[in-house]
């Protein structure tokens, strides 16, 4: 488990530019079903969902404010390192749309994009959240004790020493981790993505009844 959150905190602090060279994880304990790990500057929680492809969720939580979420899975295609634009996360009625990075960890593919620090709101309030890469339903996970976990990542962060939290890293820094932008945010369509998301689930997903239930289309060509 070490090992795997270690490829979690690697890959995410890559992403956000501030990754140390030991890409070290301390595990904090387990809450609500996610498993929390502590950074050098970071603190991150993550969650694997059984079904088509094993889906995963990370989110992890930065000192300098930002947020970076990733969702990967066996079955996607997604590149590493390639822009994907109009990804979006709906979380408690609102959707963040923007441009996602492509990632490949712990064996999965899928995509990353960095929000800023109004989503944790909808994280904690969220029973689930729906993926969308343009109009389509990618993955719906479930969110079931998120309140609980960011509550325990927050204090996470909240511990990291002083001294070991980084700046961020400017744009001209020569580092060539790529950026990943802001999502912009609409509540208008809420109404519209919970439709999308009735029609994929009553014809298109593949639903187990779990302590965290998965359902997913897979597998997904990122074309």
């Amino acid at each position: 488990m070490a090992t795997q959150l270690r490829a979690w905190a690697c890959g995410l602090a890559g992403l956000a530019a501030l990754a140390s060279p030991a890409c070290e994880a301390r595990d904090w304990p387990e809450t609500a079903g996610w498993e929390i790990s502590e950074g050098d500057d970071f603190c991150l929680m993550h969650m694997e969902y059984e079904g088509p492809g094993d889906s995963s969720l990370a989110i992890g939580l930065y000192a300098d404010g930002r947020i970076i979420i990733a969702n990967v899975n066996y079955s996607w295609s997604a590149e590493k390192g390639r822009r994907y634009p109009e990804v979006s996360f709906e979380l408690n009625g609102q959707r963040y749309t923007g441009t996602a990075t492509g990632v490949d960890i712990v064996g999965k593919k899928g995509f990353a994009m960095k929000f800023g620090e109004e989503i944790l709101a909808d994280i904690a309030a969220a029973s689930a959240v729906h993926v969308y890469k343009d109009d389509t339903l990618v993955d719906r996970l479930r969110l079931d004790g998120s309140a609980a976990a960011l509550g325990v990542t927050k204090r996470c962060l909240a511990s990291v020493p002083r001294n070991k939290r980084r700046p961020s890293v400017s744009a001209d820094d020569g580092r060539t981790c790529p950026r990943i932008p802001s999502p912009r945010i609409s509540r208008s369509l809420a109404k519209r993505s919970r439709e999308v998301a009735r029609v994929h689930g009553s014809r298109m997903m593949t639903i187990r009844l779990l302590p965290y239930v998965h359902m997913s289309r897979a597998p997904l060509r990122w074309t």
